[in-house]
């Protein structure tokens, strides 16, 4: 029977030392580029115009924009007054405070100026701006060039629940360092990090030969090399941030391993995405499309002016860039005069749109009977349709090739391609459709629209103009003032998929190889398919799990309770059992095995209520209910050493509904 557990924070730490132990330094100021965040003299939107009336308020959240992060407590201000209509002075407050007698500018009727000034912000991660003048209004401008962080004052349990939304688990040394840096400092140095690329390999005949015998057709013809790689990245690589975007890439585009064959066919479209998770999304449309591996997957490849296949066409719509229907900048779908939601295309729509993707196919096979998976798709110029074509707005069209008016001589096949590429990607769609996919795959599923709206905002624009940027997508996603709000919001997070669910156990006690030396192997995947989900082979185009599942018994979308059922769940328990009272042996397939290291929580076996808020502390960000504690560290009294005292606490937090649904 399904269940849906209840939420909780996340305190995944690699290492086993107390959390108590950090020491903490002092309020830390970051410089950033002036960054406009309000100019009344535009029209009524996003930087808050009209002019300010005398003796009126506005508020303004700067916390989300321009990279400033959820944990700063003040923001250095460069405001400029423009031509008020009388003498006065602007008041700028925490939001939701009473105004204060200092001004932050004053001013003469007709006159502009500007100051520089620190304003503190409120809870909300917003400032309050008052008119304090007798009549009329007045325009403003407002640029941040910085804030401040107040370090010393970020719990292990802010710190950490960051942590487990730019990593796959915090960990002490993560957490204290996130506490010792700060935010935004350390998504400057996972920004910065070198990429965990996936090694390449040969390239193997399309059909098996008998010389391929021990562990050959393991290494060359499954997914293992890369499944072992994936779970090693997520464990110990340093760029966390961007395996866990490409992960939610491969999620959002999905390629099947099964319908590949191969695992070094794989190997570009995985790296493509490690390599573009911070870059342009316009690029990702690009590549994707003419990568081998996806014109298998979708039909591209076979997809020709005789024999058109819509599979490409349709998906690339659907799944990677614009969705079903038309949504507005929040994420919610607009609506007609009758209320229904307008469809974005229909088939009419998707038979022509189809015609664009004709004549690619695979490079010439260097070695006979070896296709060509690494070098992207070449266009066959016979193979495609030339004529005219209407995108599926209607209105949009892309001329016919040839010498005589209206055709043209320079709309060529990889012209047709780049004009859609370039259509799909400035759909107004893109935003929310793709950032708010990303909100559900990096921090929680139920995203409130405010949230997407802001996200969708800074993937129209990233501050310098540039559409797409998604390493400004990422950072405004993850400093969001919503992105950290699960101690406040019940509403708030997401079910662990079977794979976060063991790699943050993994993280949080210390993954060793099953000796208890060294470093585990990364071999996961086989324990990871019992509970539903196998790396890289994702049951159809729409992913592992239906991104529209409903939580049972609930109106809040939990995909990954797609995947969730009485049997699983109890696999769940079953592993958390193996890693907590035994481990991951060494075998044929397992070179080191794996195991947890639980001597940090066996080292508090002499006070079992301390040993079970450790864990708390670790595993659920300190939200264990008082009920739920007293009932584990009963059971935990029951046990007869300290390592069963220890094993027992593991398993009973690590199965508890407030590990298993992240917050």
């Amino acid at each position: 029977m399904k269940h849906c557990p209840r939420r909780s924070f996340l305190l995944a730490l690699l290492f086993a030392s107390p959390l108590a132990a950090q020491s903490l330094p002092q309020t830390l100021f970051f410089p950033i580029a002036p960054c406009r965040v309000a100019d009344t003299r535009n029209a009524a939107g996003a930087f808050g115009a009209p002019a300010l009336a005398a003796g009126s308020t506005r508020t303004y959240t700067l916390v989300g924009a321009c990279g400033i992060p959820a944990s700063a407590r003040s923001v250095n201000l460069n405001i400029a007054v423009v031509t008020p209509q009388a003498a006065g002075s602007l008041a700028i407050f925490p939001g939701g405070a009473a105004p204060g007698n200092a001004s932050a500018i004053n001013y003469r009727a007709g006159k502009t100026r500007a100051n520089n000034f620190v304003a503190r912000l409120g809870s909300g991660g917003d400032i309050d701006v008052y008119c304090q003048q007798a009549t009329g209004t007045t325009d403003f401008l407002i640029d941040v060039s910085g804030y401040f962080e107040d370090v010393s004052g970020m719990s292990a349990s802010t710190a950490a629940a960051f942590a487990s939304i730019t990593t796959f688990g915090a960990s002490p040394s993560i957490t204290a360092h996130i506490r010792d840096i700060g935010m935004n400092a350390f998504l400057d140095e996972q920004f910065a990090a070198p990429n965990s690329t996936y090694i390449p390999t040969a390239l193997f005949p399309n059909s098996q030969q008998g010389s391929c015998i021990g562990n050959c057709p393991r290494d060359n013809y499954t997914m293992y090399p890369l499944q072992w790689q994936f779970f090693y990245n997520a464990l110990y690589h340093p760029d966390q941030l961007r395996q866990r975007v490409a992960w939610a890439l491969h999620k959002i585009i999905p390629i099947n391993g099964q319908d590949i064959g191969q695992p070094s066919r794989m190997v570009p479209y995985l790296n493509m995405l490690v390599n573009n998770a911070f870059g342009s999304y316009r690029d990702i449309l690009y590549q994707v499309t003419l990568l081998p591996p996806m014109g298998q997957y979708l039909n591209m490849n076979t997809s020709t002016l005789q024999l058109p296949n819509e599979n490409y066409g349709r998906e690339i719509l659907q799944l990677f860039s614009i969705g079903l229907v038309k949504l507005n900048l929040d994420g919610t779908p607009q609506l007609d005069g009758g209320g229904n939601t307008i469809p974005t295309y229909d088939q009419a729509a998707i038979t022509e749109f189809a015609r664009v993707f004709t004549g690619w196919r695979f490079s010439n096979q260097v070695v006979a009977g070896t296709d060509d998976y690494i070098t992207p798709m070449v266009l066959v110029a016979a193979n495609h349709d030339k004529g005219a074509k209407t995108l599926p707005d209607g209105t949009t069209k892309l001329p016919c090739q040839g010498p005589v008016a209206p055709c043209s001589t320079l709309q060529t096949g990889d012209k047709d391609l780049n004009d859609t590429i370039d259509w799909v990607f400035n759909h107004p769609n893109v935003g929310p459709y793709i950032g708010g996919a990303l909100i559900r795959n990096l921090v929680t599923s139920n995203p409130s629209p405010a949230y997407v709206a802001r996200v969708a905002a800074k993937f129209n624009d990233n501050g310098s103009g540039a559409r797409g940027d998604l390493g400004a997508v990422v950072r405004a996603i993850v400093t969001d003032p919503e992105a950290l709000a699960g101690g406040a919001n019940p509403n708030f997070g997401a079910l662990r998929e079977p794979a976060f669910f063991a790699i943050a156990l993994l993280r949080g006690l210390g993954a060793r190889a099953a000796n208890g030396s060294g470093q585990s192997d990364g071999v996961l995947s086989p324990q990871i398919a019992q509970l539903g989900q196998t790396v890289f082979l994702p049951d159809t185009v729409f992913s592992y799990y239906p991104a529209d599942y409903l939580a049972p018994g609930t109106a809040l979308y939990g995909p990954e309770f797609g995947i969730l059922s009485a049997s699983t769940s109890l696999r769940r328990a079953n592993l958390v059992n193996t890693l907590a009272y035994a481990t991951i042996p060494v075998g044929a397939n397992n070179p080191s095995g794996t195991s947890l290291d639980l001597s940090g929580i066996q080292s508090l076996s002499g006070n079992p209520a301390a040993m079970v808020e450790e864990l708390n502390q670790r595993l659920c960000h300190g939200l264990l209910s008082p009920g739920v504690k007293a009932a584990i560290v009963t059971a935990v009294n029951t046990a007869a050493t300290p390592k069963a005292m220890a094993q027992q606490a593991t398993y009973l937090v690590a199965t508890s509904s407030q590990f298993q649904v992240e917050r």
